[in-house]
Order: structure tokens, then sequence, then C-alpha cells
């Protein structure tokens, strides 16, 4: 089970980090759903995925997230929040996996990761570099637009745009010119992510560390 639930933690940091559905190097992926119309072949990257990229490279954004995936044949559920701004970071996850809740928190600040456990109410730091999936997230250089069309998605029939990147194919819907949902499957994975609340603006101290956890080092 310990294996097990390392990797679903190692699932959904990535899946929460890169947003935008790129692969990782721990090969997070998702699902996506079938046509209502047939994919249209396009040659140029779609200018509202593009702006959502140049939000993101802003430097700050929030959004909260849900997440359903699958990684072969295991369902697992996740819902979480991602920030950053100024080069920090606050990540928050909570997974069930056959019946067991991870609950995961990390803030990273001034070049150092803080892995947070609110239950034994404990800092450890971490040498893991946050500032590199921040990176990915803006970077759809690699991706290469296969085309776009329209799809049903959590009960939802939007447009959507889709993706190549090696195995992996990803979709991204679109709900009022924002990104509603990014589905993707490949390699014995699959998810689908529904994106909430996004702002270009952070909640009001989700980069503090709580003053009365027990400090653990590295």
């Amino acid at each position: 089970m310990k294996k097990l639930t390392t990797l679903a933690l190692v699932l959904v940091l990535a899946l929460s980090l890169t947003a935008c559905g790129k692969k990782t190097p721990d090969g997070a992926t998702g699902n996506p759903s079938e046509d209502v119309t047939q994919t249209t072949p396009v040659e140029n990257e779609s200018a509202s995925l593009e702006n959502l990229m140049d939000w993101m490279r802003g430097g700050t954004f929030y959004f909260a997230y849900t997440n359903e995936m699958e990684y072969e044949g295991i369902p697992m559920t996740s819902k979480g929040s991602y920030a950053t701004d100024g080069g920090n970071y606050a990540i928050s996850t909570e997974t069930t996996i056959l019946g067991q809740v991870m609950k995961n928190r990390i803030i990273a600040k001034g070049g150092v990761t803080h892995i947070i456990d609110d239950e034994e109410k404990t800092i450890r730091k971490s040498t893991a570099d946050v500032s590199r999936y921040s990176e990915q997230i803006a970077d759809v250089s690699k991706l290469n637009l296969k085309g776009q069309g329209q799809g049903e998605v959590k009960g939802k029939v939007l447009p959507y745009e889709e993706y190549i990147d090696g195995d992996m194919t990803i979709r991204y819907y679109m709900d009022g010119g924002k990104v509603y949902a990014i589905e993707s499957e490949g390699e014995g994975a699959k998810s689908v992510m529904v994106i909430e609340n996004a702002s270009k603006t952070v909640p009001k101290g989700i980069f503090d560390l709580p003053a009365d956890y027990v400090n653990l080092g590295y």
C-alpha cells in the first residue's frame, strides 16, 4: 500500500502542478472523452489556450481543482489548489485511493520547499524544486495541436482543443474563454481535471508557514 499511495501522490502533485496537462518525468497523464463532433485539424495554436499560458507566465495566479484519475485500473479522486506569486508557491492536495485519504500541503518560498503535515502539526524542509513545475505550466511549445471540436465533459458540451505530446493525448475544454477542464490519456493512466476559481490574485496568507508547528528540518 505504501508504494501505491506514494505513486498516487506523485500523480496528483504532477497533475496539479502541471495544469496544462504536460507530461512530467513521473509520467502523469489523463483521459479524453468521446467526441460529440469530429475533431477538425488545424495548423496554428489556439489563441484561447495561448491566452491562458500568457496569464500564467505573468507570475501570479491561483486555481482550485477537482480531479478524477485512474492508473493501471485503480481509480483515484483528488481535490486541491495551486497558487504562485513572486516565486512563492502553495500547493494543497487531498487524494482518495482505495478508501484511504491522503492530505498534503507544500509551501515553497525563499528558494526553500516546506512539506506541511497539518495532522501532525509539523514542517519538514525538502530539496524538491517546485519552480520547475511552474515553468512547465506555461510551456506549450512541445505540444502538437491536432485539432479542435466539441465534446462532453462533466455533463457539459464544450469546445475543445486537442494536443499530442508523445504518447499522450490532451484536451483543453473551454467555457466562456476560460479553460474549464483538462482531459488526457496515455501510458496506462487517464484523468479529468476541472479548474475552479481561477484568479490572477492569490488568497491572503496562503504562503504563511504555521507558527506553532514543529520544524523537523531536512
